[in-house]
């Protein structure tokens, strides 16, 4: 390693970087940011563009959050238009229940949603444009050209509103396509699905071959008997019945005419069930996961390639421009780098205060010093190694460079400056440690059992006519409240907002919310309505109290890993999630289209029916709220052929229900079967890790060199100041004692634990205390060298 005397100057840097922002020619560091973009998106090709095509990109990048809230617009408007117009006689729809008819929320004229849709329109192809003007999409791709047309089209749909008001409503359609294109998790989603098609399509055909040969059997054997009358009157009647038989909803009902009459019938039933239902239903499963697992495994494999590709772009354009060896990028160039990538408009780092380069770069050093034994102030250069090593937590979505922590500021209050201090190193009760999390546990527990009580007096209905404020039990929740409130508010100003918000995402944010309007709900009650019978602040003030109860379950191991499960397993989720949001908008629309206004509460063709008996007259398609509850039930499946007998009946045709059958492949057979299988399989994989996070656990028990060095990355970048410099000493290669340990991939609790700081020393893993596990040099040299030992 090749050492300069000097030390960076990164104000210099920076203010050099920030002045060529103009310049006619785009600098290699630029496209090296770029690339590196690429590959967290997994691309194949980079940027190339000229220096107004890379004006226009950061334009289009800093706009972003427009584009983000354009496209959920468009998915979204459809909630707030007014309801279809009854489709009965006027005396029938003057009588009908308006509160079953649709949702309350409908209030936006369908000339201003076709209005505000042409802005929404508008946005996302000005959005297209400007993506391809600036160099970033293609314009032969894929995407682009299916967002382009199904854009123009809706376009044309919400303008034509004002000339015929059905073309527009044939155009909704066009609203979920929009978003589908324009939504990359949404589109990988629905490209993986259709590519997998053909690993399972064959089974798929097979199921339906099964339910018209056992209706051909059906058909004949039960000619003349009250099974034939009841429920194979003819093919079309025979079909319907045994596909609701195959989805469960209509056992025993659809064989108990035929078992009654003869017990051997109930053989046809069981076979039907067993080679439709357990045997090629069991098979669609496995087929359809293992089909898309396979897509998953390969486009998992091109994204590695790409991204690879993506990082040694990046870093021969940095090195090209060092100074001697080819193969390194010097420091001054990779400063360079480092303040373009921590630019929003062209980076990929969340930087809170992008004006501190100062800062941010001696985050940046510490991350080499921890990560490859780099100190940027006096190194010659980094290799292609190191520089994918630190590209792999930089493509990290998750990595966050905080602002610099203020000083500290002295308190005059004795007791607020105590809370403070409690909460930064917390007290010793009996010669035990005890930290401020642990104490407000234990208030929250007493505060808990306060709370049941109150909810089992609110519940029990006795002596309602004394207020609820007036309680005394409701003052001693109150009172709980108010320290609730106040220790939130310490911990937020002893880490200062922006630390709190980022630090523990999930606790912190959930209190926030939580006890802000546990507190808010309390004073309005008693300020605003407290004369007033405001039984739904009274609800809400009991829930909101009972929920700070949900901190506690980190104690229960089995909740503790479920929840650790969950959390790890939401983004493996999102994008089924989303493409399961686009099926059900695409169905929305097309039920207003078809179904619109048929279903009312006086409609003369839903007398006597099941769906009237059992008062579903809210599952409709009259709005688009209506329509999403309509399509959930359905998606659970039960009862779901009493909805479709109405459809059928109210519409005066059986073709209604190839609506309600394809909806039910697409997103039961096809779908929800790929999220339960990834469900299974994932949380298999899950199950044994504890609380701590893969990186954790192989930081303390000896991992590989790499992961723990990438672990230490995401510590230091978002570590606080005063444990900042502590790690970089802890696991800096020039601590001998830790060289020794990483250099035989041995970690020993006992041998580290006196070194770690206090948020390190929780992380210990008891399990592997003592424990010895050797390798030899080689071995250690081909996985470590990372660490330069």
């Amino acid at each position: 390693m090749r050492h300069s005397s000097t030390e960076l100057d990164v104000h210099k840097i920076a203010t050099e970087v920030h002045s060529k922002v103009h310049c006619d020619e785009v600098s290699d560091v630029k496209k090296a940011v770029l690339w590196i973009q690429r590959a967290t998106e997994g691309s194949h090709d980079g940027w190339n563009g000229t220096a107004w095509q890379f004006k226009l990109l950061c334009l289009e990048r800093t706009l972003m959050p427009l584009w983000e809230v354009n496209k959920y617009a468009i998915l979204f408007v459809m909630l707030f238009e007014v309801p279809v117009d009854c489709a009965g006689s006027t005396s029938n729809c003057s009588h009908l229940d308006k509160a079953l008819y649709s949702w309350p929320v409908c209030f936006l004229s369908l000339r201003a949603t076709a209005a505000i849709s042409i802005g929404l329109y508008s946005i996302t192809l000005l959005h297209l444009l400007l993506r391809m003007a600036s160099g970033t999409e293609r314009k032969q791709s894929m995407p682009c050209l299916l967002t382009g047309i199904f854009a123009t089209l809706g376009l044309v749909g919400a303008v034509s509103c004002f000339f015929s008001v059905t073309v527009y409503e044939a155009s909704f359609i066009f609203r979920p396509v929009v978003f589908l294109f324009t939504t990359k998790k949404a589109r990988d989603a629905y490209w993986g699905v259709l590519r997998s098609t053909r690993g399972y399509i064959d089974v798929l055909l097979t199921l339906f071959l099964c339910v018209f040969t056992f209706n051909c059997i059906g058909m004949v054997l039960f000619v003349g008997t009250p099974e034939g009358h009841f429920q194979f009157s003819n093919w079309r009647e025979g079909l319907f019945n045994l596909w609701i038989l195959f989805t469960t909803s209509n056992s025993p009902e659809v064989f108990m005419h035929a078992y009654n009459s003869n017990k051997l019938y109930f053989f046809f039933f069981f076979a039907y069930l067993v080679c439709a239902l357990y045997l090629l239903g069991s098979v669609l499963l496995a087929r359809v996961f293992d089909s898309y697992k396979n897509m998953l495994k390969d486009d998992l494999k091109t994204f590695h390639e790409n991204q690879d590709k993506c990082v040694n772009e990046a870093f021969k354009l940095l090195a090209a421009d060092s100074t001697g060896d080819q193969n390194t990028i010097s420091a001054d160039e990779f400063c360079k780098f480092f303040v373009e990538y921590c630019d929003p408009s062209i980076g990929g780092i969340q930087v809170a205060d992008l004006s501190d380069t100062e800062y941010n770069w001696h985050r940046a050093n510490q991350i080499l010093r921890v990560f490859c034994g780099i100190d940027l102030d006096t190194c010659i250069g980094i290799d292609l190694h190191d520089f994918k090593g630190i590209m792999s937590v930089f493509t990290d979505r998750r990595t966050y460079i905080p602002k610099r922590q203020p000083p500290k500021i002295e308190r005059h209050n004795f007791m607020l400056a105590g809370m403070e201090q409690f909460y930064l190193d917390g007290t010793d009760i009996f010669g035990m440690h005890v930290a401020w999390d642990q104490i407000m546990d234990c208030v929250i527990a007493v505060g808990t059992c306060f709370t049941l009580w109150q909810a089992v007096w609110f519940c029990s209905g006795t002596d309602r006519t004394l207020a609820f404020f007036k309680d005394p039990v409701y003052w001693i929740i109150f009172t709980f409240s108010v320290f609730y409130a106040s220790s939130l508010t310490i911990k937020i100003n002893s880490l200062g907002f922006e630390r709190f918000w980022h630090k523990e995402i999930v606790q912190h944010r959930f209190d926030f919310f939580n006890v802000y309007s546990l507190l808010g709900a309390e004073l309005i009650y008693m300020f605003v309505y407290s004369n007033h019978n405001a039984v739904g602040l009274e609800r809400a003030i009991i829930l909101l109290s009972m929920a700070r109860s949900l901190r506690l379950f980190r104690y229960v191991p089995p909740v503790k890993h479920l929840g650790y499960i969950i959390v790890r397993l939401m983004p493996t989720y999102e994008n089924i999630t989303l493409l399961l949001v686009v099926v059900f908008f695409i169905y929305s629309s097309i039920g207003r289209w078809c179904f619109g206004g048929v279903i009312y509460s006086t409609n003369p063709a839903l007398v006597g029916s099941q769906f009237a008996q059992q008062q579903y007259w809210s599952l409709n398609f009259n709005d688009c709220a209506s329509s999403l509850v309509t399509l959930f039930v359905l998606m659970v499946v039960n009862n779901w052929y009493i909805i479709a007998d109405a459809y059928m009946r109210a519409a005066g045709t059986w073709w209604a229900s190839l609506f309600f059958v394809t909806f039910f492949v697409k997103v039961n057979l096809i779908v929800l079967n790929i999220l339960m299988a990834l469900i299974l399989e994932c949380t298999s994989v899950l199950a044994h890790e504890v609380l701590e996070t893969d990186e954790q656990k192989k930081v303390m028990t000896g991992g590989g060199c790499q992961e723990r060095s990438k672990f230490m990355l995401r510590r230091v970048l978002g570590a606080d100041d005063e444990h900042e410099q502590s790690l970089a000493e802890l696991y800096s290669p020039t601590n001998r004692k830790v060289r020794t340990l990483l250099r035989y991939n041995t970690f020993d609790e006992s041998q580290l634990f006196g070194q770690l700081p206090p948020s390190f020393a929780s992380a210990s893993d008891s399990n592997v205390s003592g424990q010895q596990t050797e390798i030899t040099h080689a071995s250690t040299s081909a996985n470590c060298t990372t660490w330069n030992v």
